[in-house]
């Protein structure tokens, strides 16, 4: 499925929005992927296809920073233009559309 795979696209996280990832992904069993590919299904961002979050990864960077954590990961070109769509009605930055639809599913 790598041809549906777009560059990769990394996300700041807190300590505390690492810790709720994580907790999440223990209460249901799933891994790393499942967690935020599922979370970000429930706000009809990312489509219901698998292999379309691949290669996630969680690099820590600062510990002096507050967002000292990235979680990176490639996701498809759909997902690429729902979150354009987004970006055209709302005027948001793609940072904020994904940081809001995960806070809207309550995962951070």
């Amino acid at each position: 499925m790598s041809f549906y795979v777009i560059q990769p696209y990394i996300m700041k996280v807190s300590d505390e929005e690492l810790k709720k990832i994580n907790q999440c992904k223990i209460n249901n069993n799933w891994s790393l992927a499942e967690t935020i590919r599922n979370n970000l299904l429930i706000g009809g961002v990312m489509e219901n296809r698998d292999g379309l979050l691949d290669n996630l990864t969680i690099l820590t960077r600062s510990e002096t920073r507050i967002y000292n954590h990235q979680v990176k990961f490639e996701y498809s070109i759909e997902m690429e233009n729902r979150i354009k769509y987004f970006q055209e009605k709302t005027g948001a930055y793609k940072t904020s559309i994904i940081r809001n639809f995960l806070k809207n599913a309550k995962l951070i």
